[in-house]
């Protein structure tokens, strides 16, 4: 691995995208197509992809064959690793598995992209100046775009409220501390959409995703602000990101799971954040309750925007506690 604060030349190819898959059939390989053609024509050479195949033993075979006909399709198998889990792990195992494999490869840093998301042609070229202009920063992301199974743009309504409440509080990101994992807590919440994200990747290494198919993200992105010396954000879209209308019109017992669970799994996020905070010295315990207290405030509003009433009635009296 190379030392923290390394700038690399374009030419090394020391961005490492990862990138899980898991889902088959001719759908899921067309937005998968889609993905890697993006890759292909970034004006950045300077980059490789490890694709993590995350699917149950029995089905490894035909989806090894959707992933071989994609990168094809795409041109980019001369770029491309394939790594093939053990058993169905979910997204973060995978990523995790993927961030491994590049810092085995001597990667510098890792980018996420998702296998149904798309980048802007200059996404790596936009990421790789944010490191290059100053070597503290450890983490980067950037604005997002919404777009349907067509690939056509989609406006916030009918969106789910976590998605919503980003696109919302995009424009003021930019003025979000070097360190943002206060706010990310306690005030708007998602700031990072991980298909936007790139890493040094011994924070990626240091800061893995935790073994649950829920609010993953989340929990790392905001584990990552805390441990990150500085973040950088950019407010062009560098991604698109797909949100079919099925997934988008979810029925609202679903959503309301959802968001039971993602409550859960943001709470020991904010939990970890907290305890190593007051064991640095960086906050008393005191500070910490009422950081406490904000989060369950503001993830009761995401909980209401989800049409979640009950658990955002629970979440508002904990924090009146």
């Amino acid at each position: 691995m190379r030392s923290p604060g390394a700038q690399v030349d374009a030419s090394s190819e020391d961005f490492w995208f990862v990138m899980p898959v898991h889902t088959r059939g001719p759908v899921a390989a067309g937005y998968l197509e889609q993905s890697l053609a993006s890759l292909a024509v970034q004006t950045d050479p300077g980059w490789r992809l490890v694709l993590v195949l995350d699917t149950a033993p029995e089905e490894v075979a035909e989806l090894r064959r959707t992933v071989d006909g994609s990168v094809a399709a795409a041109g980019v198998a001369g770029r491309t690793v394939i790594l093939v889990q053990p058993n169905r792990q979910g997204p973060g195992s995978a990523r995790n598995a993927g961030v491994a494999y590049a810092g085995d490869a001597a990667a510098a840093f890792v980018a996420f992209l998702d296998s149904d998301d798309v980048c802007r042609p200059d996404r790596l070229a936009v990421t790789r100046a944010a490191f290059a202009a100053d070597d503290r920063v450890d983490m980067f992301y950037s604005a997002f775009e919404v777009i349907d199974e067509q690939g056509d743009l989609r406006g916030p309504a009918q969106l789910p409220g976590s998605i919503v409440e980003i696109l919302e509080r995009q424009d003021g990101a930019a003025s979000v501390s070097p360190r943002p994992w206060r706010r990310m807590a306690c005030v708007d919440g998602y700031l990072s959409l991980t298909s936007t994200v790139a890493m040094r990747v011994e924070l990626a290494a240091s800061t893995p995703f935790p073994a649950t198919y829920v609010s993953e993200d989340w929990h790392t992105w905001l584990r990552a602000f805390a441990a990150a010396r500085h973040v950088a954000y950019s407010p062009e879209p560098l991604t698109r990101y797909r949100v079919p209308t099925a997934q988008a019109s979810g029925s609202r017992s679903e959503q309301g799971h959802f968001s039971y669970l993602k409550a859960l799994v943001d709470a020991d996020a904010v939990a970890r954040v907290l305890l190593s905070e007051v064991a640095r010295g960086g906050m008393t315990e005191q500070q910490a309750l009422l950081a406490l207290a904000e989060h369950q405030r503001m993830a009761a509003g995401t909980a209401r925007s989800d049409s979640a009433n009950t658990l955002a009635d629970t979440l508002q009296a904990l924090a009146d506690m």
